[in-house]
């Protein structure tokens, strides 16, 4: 005769929660596989419509922790339906350039503004041009050849390797202040563009309104520089709330921003181990200025009594190179290891200064 043991109604409760919480457990787990699976499909197709392969760009192993630079790009392009009659062939320009160098085994970044009118010898032309056209000038002499041509320029006026680019049209950087919720940013004085008016302290930004608050130049009074001091204030906020745990859920918006808007040659593996092992980094961010001198140059065959640029001297140039090679954990080298180029030595034609 089998004999049958009571059982009381707390312990088939505790029993029963117990089941519940193996239930629960195996459901969030799935869920979990699930949610992992969906974004790692978004971000293979992602991937294959962003990356782009820059053949002469020097590869470092990011599993050994090795300092890296990145370029970053805001291009200024017009619409697809905007490209018609004397725009079709419209490449774009780089508006903003930005270089970024991350040690993490000193858990540091460093930020640099570069001013989009400075002037500089360009990879692959000859003479002296602003910047800005290093990009323009590579796309032109073959499509998608335009950040490589703007990461060699960046290179060879630093004397540093320049590993990856990130470049991103104005459209995208809008719907990625969206994607991540909005930032909010710290602003130094009160003006009024594009119909939006920033008032002083605290500011919370959407795409629209962060898109024309980085943009801003003439009611800055520090003009360029200024515009660049708050295009670097408010990409350390992007930063910031990326790294943010309510982005995982938002990763759709933030895949669909980036899918149609920017261009890299960072691949998914590479995002994902900067994301991990470098993002404590990030946490340590120095802003480097480049100090630069305002001039109007008259160039030979220019009708218009001379064009605006920024000009860098030699020992400024010098300052900023040993600053990157150090952070970037390279040897250091004697200014006299280093020539001045024909902008250097002998100075252009300025009309005023």
């Amino acid at each position: 005769m089998e004999l049958k043991r009571d059982v009381s109604p707390k312990q088939r409760w505790k029993k029963i929660l117990y089941i519940a919480l193996i239930i629960s457990g195996i459901i969030l787990v799935a869920a979990t596989a699930f949610f992992l699976v969906l974004v790692y499909k978004d971000a293979r197709e992602t991937e294959k419509k962003i990356v782009i392969d820059v053949p002469d760009a020097p590869e470092v192993d990011l599993s050994k922790l090795k300092p890296i630079s990145i370029l970053l790009l805001g291009l200024d392009e017009r619409p697809e339906a905007e490209r018609v009659g004397q725009f079709e062939n419209d490449i774009g320009r780089t508006d903003t350039m930005v270089l970024i160098t991350i040690d993490p085994k000193s858990s540091t970044t460093k930020m640099m503004s570069i001013p989009r009118d400075l002037r500089v010898s360009l990879a692959q032309s000859e003479g002296f041009q602003k910047i800005n056209s290093a990009y323009t000038f590579g796309e032109a002499e073959k499509q998608g050849q335009g950040p490589a041509n703007a990461m060699k320029t960046v290179s060879e006026l630093l004397d540093i390797p320049i590993n990856y680019f990130v470049e991103m049209n104005f459209q995208g950087f809008s719907d990625l202040v969206d994607a991540v919720g909005g930032i909010t940013i710290y602003n130094e004085f009160e003006f009024t563009t594009d119909g939006y008016t920033f008032p002083v302290g605290d500011v919370y930004l959407d795409g629209e309104h962060a898109l024309a608050y980085v943009r801003m130049r003439h009611e800055d009074p520090e003009g360029e520089i200024g515009r660049q001091k708050r295009q670097r204030k408010v990409i350390e906020a992007i930063l910031a709330k990326a790294n943010g745990v309510t982005v995982v859920t938002r990763y759709k918006e933030v895949f669909d921003a980036v899918g149609a808007n920017m261009k890299t040659n960072l691949t998914f593996e590479e995002m994902y181990k900067l994301k991990t092992a470098y993002q404590p980094s990030l946490a340590s961010l120095e802003d480097v200025t480049m100090n630069v001198t305002s001039a109007k140059i008259d160039e030979p065959g220019d009708s218009y009594g001379g064009l605006d640029y920024y000009r860098m001297s030699f020992e400024e140039r010098m300052r900023l190179t040993q600053i990157f090679r150090n952070h970037l954990q390279l040897d250091p080298k004697d200014p006299s290891q280093y020539e001045m180029n024909t902008e250097e030595l002998s100075n252009p034609t300025i009309v005023s200064e």
